[in-house]
């Protein structure tokens, strides 16, 4: 079957004209953006509200002293527990880290607490040097009185302030 030809408006403006199934198409393919942007906007309200629950949670849960001591925590649960048992909290630990740090990354550009997400995502995942760059973060005045004030709301004790020879030099 061959395409009407019409003076001046070839080719045709739409092809729709003569398939209808590309109306169809186009008409799905706007729900599908419609669709995405439902569920962005859905999955940004319930991170914003998980992290509001989670994060001052694990801040709570944080040692006094963690950032000031000379020993990391990986350290001392290498020490501790049945390799296997070990293997797996580790596994379990870091995939929960980068969890957290993904949240935290898109939280930086939507609500929520995108800076306390990354400092426990970056306190749950192993990597070299990572116990300098937590003592940098921590050593900033204001984060630090943040998580203290979270800290003090829950009844515990306000995180010890990394020694200056700890935060230059991430601890030993």
């Amino acid at each position: 079957m061959a395409l009407p030809q019409r003076r001046g408006s070839f080719p045709p403006r739409t092809l729709a004209a003569y398939n209808p199934l590309l109306v169809e198409t186009r008409k799905h393919d706007a729900m599908d953006w419609h669709d995405a942007l439902g569920w962005a906007v859905a999955v940004s309200a319930v991170a914003f509200v998980g992290s509001l629950i989670v994060i001052p949670l694990l801040i709570v849960r944080i040692p006094a002293d963690y950032f000031a001591r000379r020993e990391s925590a990986a350290a001392r649960l290498q020490r501790s527990r049945h390799p296997a048992v070990r293997v797996a909290l580790l596994v379990l630990k870091n995939v929960a880290g980068v969890l957290l740090l993904a949240a935290g990354v898109v939280m930086l550009a939507t609500p929520g607490q995108g800076i306390l997400s990354i400092l426990v995502g970056l306190m749950l995942v192993d990597f070299p040097g990572k116990h300098g760059l937590e003592r940098r973060i921590v050593g900033n005045p204001r984060v630090l009185k943040t998580l203290n004030a979270i800290r003090t709301r829950a009844g515990r004790a306000p995180l010890e302030r990394p020694t200056a020879n700890l935060v230059r030099h991430g601890g030993a």
